[in-house]
């Protein structure tokens, strides 16, 4: 599952300055993202640009030559790997670009995602230059590069590499395909993705069981129905305009316009559209409360996440706020107050200035530089003091 997105802050003001009409220049900074935590591994970066691993390596996902099939939890650990300027934690795998624009891979490769290696590279590989943004799908990776364009490979599972293809392994790509030009920002999550591009224009394809691509699904769902049929959009489409931020869990949709509202869409099974209201099941569609069109929920956000049936909100003045499905069975509680479900955003902490999560395990990153982290990885449902010095 792929996880929370960190604020990609530097993209996000490029894309507002393009909004506003406002000259932006050629040299304006590369995006950053300095934490990523997926369900069984995290990864950050430090103020001195050195890249720190820690969680399961069962994948090689930690890129510092563990064995690989094993079930231990590897306490944190500096990487080879320095001068890094944005990260991301996918299922099994680890991307990381550099200032010089270079992108490092470690992990899975059981569908192409390492462009082609038939193994999976347990220490960190470089797999592509002029990369400005990269992420971490389950099966798959797109990248943004520093022209623009995006770019994907790995499995077309539910038509997520845009190529018209799903669920057929003979279609898996070990080499990146152009998708779309003009590209400030990508989220995936599962078999859904998304660009915002430059002009604000927010646009998604792949898995759409739910209307989480701003389309409604089906009304009649059988148990012989294609799930290629019934749930894929197999090409790019417009969702909405002025987006800043997107986010996207299994069946639902965060969405961040330039005034700082947010609206989701999509399922609201466990409340994760935020709403105070809960939805139909996985095979039901809720006309009224479920929703393929975009509800208003919140205002004065910089950012937004989502994973699996969990979504969070950062505001502009700090406020991380969590809601919907926070745990899975036995997993420790995400909410802090005990709770493992609300339909309601639930404030869990203050002063924080970037944040990533999965279904698993949350990160959160303080305005002093330091990170916090709680959830499967970490262990317990408090957060706990990892680093003082993350890059900032």
């Amino acid at each position: 599952m792929r996880t929370i997105t960190s604020i990609r802050l530097l993209s996000v003001l490029l894309t507002i300055m393009l909004l506003a009409g406002q000259p932006v220049s050629a040299a304006s900074p590369a995006p950053i993202q300095t934490i990523s935590a997926n369900s069984n591994n995290s990864v950050v970066i430090l103020k001195d640009g050195t890249v720190v691993v820690w969680g399961s390596s069962n994948y090689g996902q930690l890129g510092m030559g563990y064995p690989i099939g094993t079930n231990t939890i590897y306490p944190p650990v500096k990487t080879p790997l320095t001068n890094a300027r944005f990260v991301s934690a996918g299922f099994g795998k680890t991307l990381v670009v550099t200032n010089d624009n270079s992108l490092y891979a470690a992990g899975s490769s059981a569908r192409g995602e390492t462009i082609g290696a038939i193994y999976a590279p347990t220490v960190f590989t470089k797999i592509m230059d002029d990369v400005s943004i990269a992420e971490a799908g389950d099966m798959h990776i797109f990248v943004i590069k520093t022209d623009g364009s995006l770019w994907g490979w790995g499995a077309p599972d539910f038509g997520v590499l845009a190529d018209g293809n799903s669920y057929d392994t003979a279609k898996t790509r070990t080499t990146p395909l152009k998708i779309m030009d003009d590209v400030t920002d990508i989220f995936a999550d599962g078999g859904t993705a998304y660009a915002i591009k430059k002009d604000g224009t927010l646009w998604g394809w792949g898995y759409n069981s739910q209307g989480q691509l701003g389309v409604k699904p089906p009304a009649n769902k059988t148990a012989g129905d294609s799930p290629d049929e019934l749930y894929a959009v197999f090409k790019p489409r417009k969702i909405m305009d002025n987006v800043i931020a997107v986010a996207g869990g299994i069946d639902h949709t965060l969405a961040v316009t330039k005034n700082g509202d947010l609206y989701a869409f999509g399922s609201n099974q466990y409340g994760q559209l935020g709403d105070g209201n809960y939805g139909g099941t996985l095979d039901v569609f809720n006309e009224g409360i479920d929703s393929y069109d975009p509800i208003m929920i919140m205002s004065g956000i910089k950012d937004v996440g989502a994973s699996g049936y969990l979504s969070a909100a950062l505001t502009t003045d700090g406020k991380l706020y969590l809601w919907g499905l926070t745990a899975y069975s036995n997993d420790p509680p995400r909410l802090i107050n005990g709770m493992s479900q609300s339909s309601d955003p639930t404030l869990v902490m203050t002063d924080v200035e970037e944040f990533s999560a999965s279904g698993h395990e949350i990160l959160a990153v303080k305005s002093d530089g330091s990170l916090y982290a709680w959830g499967t990885v970490t262990g317990g449902n408090e957060p706990k003091k990892i680093f003082d010095n993350i890059m900032g």
